[in-house]
């Protein structure tokens, strides 16, 4: 009996123990596949907001590759497909691929002809009018007569501070670090994608001037696009999750981008879009030509950034229906949000990324009026050795004052240190509705405010969700009893001029507010107060 009972006890123990180990595989793969979701390869500051919208583009996408035959000439039953020789596009399904084959003509060789929405009519007139885009929208230098291995592709357009600084240091930074030995086999085509013709000309200008002998070499030409090709974007109209404005500014974004991928077929084997603002790490070529030779399967883009559109490689022979879905779809979704599925639906499912990045945003001044875009790539190729150079800020006064913080404040780093340079206010346990102030001794009027929170070498333990309240009461001011929100936290900073935050007069207080709770703990390393209109 009592052998019984035992085998019927180690039964249910057993049981039990697969039970509970069931459990924790579920959960595991639950959290796996929450985590693949929450990182599609898009860069946006929150994720779950958008997969519903990622949702949409999934279909939409699908539904110009496949139903549109936007993408030519795809067959979809396995008699059909071919592939590369000696290498294989995988899908979703076990077992199926993609047929390769229709994206190996040149586009001197077999133009093909776009098929846009009536709202892009004069892009599509002026692309097949052409017989793609020629040599006509070229302002500066020349095109190289043979096709090398890779172009570096920048579209730029005009921004609020800064823009001919960006760009410039930009190009800088790219050709003193591309060597002479391999010079021949890159190209750099420069997009004046603004509006304003007169601003591109002059620009275009100084570029000329500044790098004249790149120019000359054939390193470097300057193309822009007929004002006529773009549609009237008074007419778009907000969305769900973005106003007009920036509704806009994204749709004009993915048309720029498909312009300037149109304008590169054919000129080099691979193609790579940046962005105006960027710095390059040092041997990028030799990096970029070794990861794309370790690949043992064919693909549709590589990364080489974390951010965004940034650093994101093509072959050539795939621009056109990348830029076909962009067209088709650029009032609709960000490009970010598209890579992801044309990606997919061109036959590679996950993103292949460098283990490192080789190309780091320093532009904290967004080309949307009004925003800051203090965003730094983590993975970047020596991060964390020096302060990145977009934490280097203009540096203003600090007035006398005094500070409060219901904060759990970490010894040693007290609400003082803000003032005292190399050191900064360390907090932990950070939860919703705490503060941070600073009560100024005297009134001010302030033409420009720049906070500043995180560790200036990794950008770690930064605001992420903060509101700016400021007080300019005189009366009750040592209590800041009458605070007033005038602005958000961007990537963990404050800088009223970027964001174009209206100050009152007479500010005597200034409140940091947590807007929501944060795991990671709480760094504020600065506080520049400007009185004057010259930064």
């Amino acid at each position: 009996m009592g052998c019984a009972i035992s085998y019927i006890f180690i039964g249910r123990m057993k049981r039990t123990r697969l039970k509970c180990w069931k459990q924790l595989l579920c959960i595991f793969v639950i959290l796996w596949i929450f985590n693949f979701l929450i990182t599609v390869d898009v860069h946006m500051s929150h994720p779950l907001k958008h997969l519903l919208q990622i949702q949409k583009a999934e279909f939409i996408v699908n539904e110009t590759i496949f139903r549109k035959d936007i993408v030519q000439n795809v067959t979809l039953t396995k008699e059909t497909r071919k592939l590369e020789p000696g290498k294989k596009i995988h899908t979703s399904k076990k077992g199926d691929y993609f047929d390769t084959s229709f994206f190996n003509s040149r586009r001197k060789q077999d133009i093909r002809t776009l098929s846009l929405p009536s709202s892009l009519s004069a892009f599509q007139q002026y692309y097949n009018k052409n017989g793609n885009i020629d040599d006509s929208v070229i302002l500066y230098g020349h095109k190289r007569k043979t096709a090398g291995y890779l172009t570096l592709a920048i579209p730029t357009v005009k921004r609020p501070f800064n823009d001919y600084y960006y760009l410039n240091f930009t190009l800088k930074s790219l050709v003193s670090n591309i060597d002479n030995n391999i010079a021949s086999e890159v190209v750099i085509v420069i997009f004046m994608a603004d509006l304003d013709m007169a601003w591109n000309k002059r620009t275009a200008r100084l570029l000329y001037i500044d790098f004249r002998s790149h120019f000359d070499s054939r390193l470097i030409h300057i193309i822009s696009a007929p004002s006529k090709i773009y549609p009237d974007l008074s007419i778009l109209n907000k969305t769900e999750h973005d106003p007009v404005k920036r509704v806009k500014w994204r749709s004009k974004q993915n048309i720029d981008f498909a312009f300037l991928m149109l304008y590169s077929q054919g000129i080099n084997r691979y193609f790579i879009q940046l962005e105006d603002d960027i710095q390059v790490a040092p041997g990028f070529l030799t990096d970029i030509k070794g990861f794309v030779h370790r690949q043992i399967q064919s693909w549709i883009c590589l990364g080489f950034s974390r951010l965004g559109f940034i650093g994101k490689m093509f072959h050539s022979k795939h621009l056109f229906p990348i830029s076909s879905v962009l067209l088709s779809n650029f009032r609709s979704f960000p490009c970010d949000i598209l890579l992801g599925y044309i990606r997919k639906y061109m036959g590679q499912p996950l993103p292949i990324n460098s283990p490192v990045s080789l190309f780091q945003h320093i532009g904290r001044v967004s080309s949307l009026e009004n925003k800051m875009m203090p965003s730094v790539d983590r993975k970047f190729k020596g991060f964390g050795s020096k302060v990145p150079l977009i934490m280097i800020l203009p540096k203003g006064e600090k007035p006398p004052a005094r500070f409060q913080t219901d904060m759990m404040v970490v010894p040693g780093y007290p609400p003082e240190n803000i003032y005292i340079n190399n050191s900064y206010f360390w907090a932990e346990g950070i939860n919703k509705t705490q503060y941070f102030r600073i009560i100024l001794e005297k009134p001010l009027n302030i033409s420009r405010l720049i906070i500043s929170t995180g560790n200036i070498i990794d950008k770690t333990d930064t605001l992420e969700y903060g509101i700016l309240k400021v007080g300019a009461n005189e009366k009750d001011r040592f209590y800041c009893s009458d605070l007033r929100k005038v602005g958000y936290f961007a990537g963990g900073d404050v800088d009223s001029l970027i964001q174009g935050i209206v100050l009152p007069y007479n500010i005597d207080c200034l409140h940091i507010e947590v807007r929501r709770a944060q795991f990671s703990w709480l760094i504020i390393r600065d506080l520049e107060v400007f009185t004057d209109k010259k930064y």
